[in-house]
């Protein structure tokens, strides 16, 4: 890993960028499980079956085990825009046309918000000095919880305003595809506003 050349401004934008990305990940599967039921009886499903639940598992361990390779073989930058595109699957199941259509979204969302959070604690590693690292470890741990929070305090006033299922769903998914903008087209690579090309250009440190 090379000497560390980013600044403090730097650092903490990207902290807060990752930060929110895992919170919208969260806050997007929170308000998919709260919608699950009215999801299914259009479907015409009934009965929910565990393999909603079990795919987001299945989907968090695969994201585990492969997180550290997908790493290596894509730098951290274009594993974090990766990341940010699974996650908006979401929106994708906004439009689903089937129940398993709508799964495997679930799947996606999942895989992206396991691989998302593995790359988390090196960026922090990177970023900051080690008196600082414990801080925004603990910051990114309160990721998940926060974006629960923003779910649950706002759901029942979008899906009072917006009404069906799937707008509710596209509401949060937008949120995660407007920061996956950001990682996919605002680095060091050409195109990008030149703040977040600046910004993000502290990415590619691998």
């Amino acid at each position: 890993m090379p000497p560390k050349v980013i600044g403090p401004k730097r650092a903490l934008s990207i902290e807060l960028l990752l930060f929110f990305a895992y919170c919208f990940f969260s806050a997007s599967w929170m308000v998919g499980s709260i919608v699950t039921t009215d999801m299914a009886q259009e479907f015409g499903v009934y009965t929910i079956p565990s393999s909603v639940n079990n795919a987001i598992s299945a989907a968090k361990i695969l994201g585990n085990f492969v997180a550290a390779w997908i790493l290596l073989k894509l730098g951290p930058k274009r594993t974090v825009s990766l990341s940010c595109l699974l996650i908006c699957a979401v929106v994708v199941g906004a439009f689903s046309t089937s129940f398993p259509a709508f799964i495997l979204t679930r799947f996606l969302l999942g895989f992206g918000g396991a691989i998302l959070m593995i790359c988390m604690t090196p960026y922090v590693v990177y970023c900051f000095e080690p008196k600082q690292q414990p801080i925004f470890i603990g910051l990114n741990n309160a990721g998940p919880n926060t974006g629960n929070l923003i779910a649950l305090l706002s759901v029942t006033a979008v899906r009072g305003w917006l009404g069906s299922w799937r707008s509710v769903i596209l509401f949060y998914g937008i949120f995660s595809g407007r920061i996956a903008g950001f990682f996919r087209g605002d680095g060091s690579e050409k195109g990008g506003s030149g703040f977040f090309k600046r910004i993000l250009g502290g990415l590619n440190f691998v």
